[in-house]
């Protein structure tokens, strides 16, 4: 597959014409160039490198999700000030927008960038019954064509932040635009008082430390409800690190009869 620009007399809009081999994939397709760049992506091939791109200044996409991304909704995806991405049906990422990359320079830099661009498997993210419940609600939005929306917690070692996700099937089931919009940001209060990481508190039978995986509080292993907060183990997580829910989560954001 591959893809041809063209600008117009105003040098920003374009025409990308391409085919996919086997598939109704075909151009042309209208999207903003000034800050796009289209990244081909082979199925055999490793993902791409985005790190020669200037973090926060273009959106990258993937050859196989350009076609999904025509006319106003490419445009409202590039300009969107919230964090958005786009899936393919591997659930493998996409598609980034110029929101993304500023998220990712505030919030670890190139190590964000590098680790979570153009190919990477979006369920690596995430743990325990966390992933299977997204894995699930991501493939339902493929097989049915439907919509979701999911609230979630994507603190710092230091700073509370709250998401609204709201999840869109495109181009016939064909990708998902992801759309993380920022509803909360303050410094973490009272009830987060820092820990110190001391594995013997933590460590199960097993040798391992058990997090939630929405707030990534740390259960006692004592056996306890007693789930603290490790700034430490935020910022650097544990090998041994394996996922759970806290009761206020399980209570508070995830669905009622999910397991």
């Amino acid at each position: 597959m591959g893809a041809t620009w063209g600008k117009d007399e105003s040098g920003v809009l374009g025409t990308a014409e391409g085919r996919q081999s086997g598939s109704d994939l075909t151009g042309p397709w209208r999207i903003s160039l000034r800050n796009y760049e289209v990244e081909p992506v082979g199925k055999s091939g490793p993902p791409p490198h985005i790190d020669r791109m200037p973090v926060g200044e273009k959106s990258v996409c993937d050859e196989r999700f350009l076609g999904l991304l025509g006319g106003r909704l490419g445009e409202h995806a590039e300009q969107h000030e919230a964090s958005v991405f786009g899936l393919l049906p591997d659930l493998t990422i996409g598609y980034l927008n110029p929101a993304w990359f500023r998220f990712a320079r505030d919030n670890g830099g190139e190590e964000v960038s590098e680790r979570w661009g153009l190919g990477a498997p979006v369920l690596e993210a995430m743990h325990g019954p966390v992933r299977a419940l997204f894995e699930r609600e991501y493939r339902l939005c493929f097989e049915k064509c439907r919509a979701w929306q999911h609230d979630y917690e994507c603190s710092s070692p230091r700073v509370f932040r709250e998401f609204h996700m709201d999840v869109f099937a495109i181009g016939g089931a064909r990708g998902l635009l992801v759309i993380n919009t920022l509803t909360a940001e303050h410094p973490h209060g009272s009830d987060r008082v820092a820990m110190k990481p001391e594995e013997s508190l933590y460590l199960d039978e097993h040798g391992l430390i058990l997090q939630c995986g929405y707030c990534r509080r740390i259960q006692r292993s004592d056996g306890s409800e007693r789930w603290e907060w490790i700034p430490e183990w935020v910022e650097n997580q544990p090998d041994n690190v394996t996922g759970g829910l806290c009761v206020p989560c399980y209570q508070t954001r995830f669905p009622s009869g999910s397991q």
